[in-house]
């Protein structure tokens, strides 16, 4: 695994800080409004960042999916004018379905939790 440095660090906030506003700023699409980009994480050469996005509304998933695609190419323009960087990475943008795996393991504690109920005190 490659070392997280300053720069590296800085630079995914940055870019996440940017494409969450321009989506709702500068992309005017109604079902891009309530997507946001929870990580950023670049490669290590700087050529890619792979942005997870969850959005408020899990039945907008597919809309916002398609949209997401259409809009990635302006998106990199977009930060490429912003951050001022010589090589713009890649924007490859995945679901980020960790909040349902966090629920998931929630309800199966608490199943666990009370089904041991007697054994705990």
């Amino acid at each position: 695994m490659a070392k997280k440095t300053f720069t590296k660090i800085k630079l995914e906030e940055r870019i996440m800080n940017e494409i969450n506003s321009s989506f709702r700023t500068v992309v005017n699409d109604p079902s891009l409004q309530f997507v946001s980009i929870t990580k950023v994480v670049l490669n290590g050469d700087f050529s890619e960042a792979t942005c997870s996005w969850d959005t408020f509304d899990d039945s907008k998933r597919g809309d916002a999916k398609k949209a997401i695609t259409k809009v990635a190419p302006r998106v990199r323009g977009i930060i490429s004018q912003k951050l001022e960087l010589r090589h713009t990475p890649k924007l490859i943008f995945v679901y980020d379905d960790q909040f349902v795996c966090e629920q998931n393991i929630t309800e199966l504690l608490n199943g666990v939790k009370k089904n041991n109920s007697q054994f705990i005190k």
